[in-house]
């Protein structure tokens, strides 16, 4: 029975570990604030033009 909390217990680190790189990943390709007021400027002419 120890051996199968063990690999519970491995499996959820590997889980929160894959989720904390896929959330550090995401994180580095967050646009600018440039960017960002950009793409709003752009939604906001393409709503008001069509």
């Amino acid at each position: 029975m120890d051996i199968l909390a063990y690999v519970c217990i491995g499996a959820t680190f590997l889980f929160a570990g894959s989720r904390l790189i896929m959330y550090a990943y995401r994180r580095k390709r967050v646009p600018s604030e440039q960017q960002l007021e950009q793409l709003l400027l752009d939604v906001v002419n393409q709503k008001q033009g069509g």
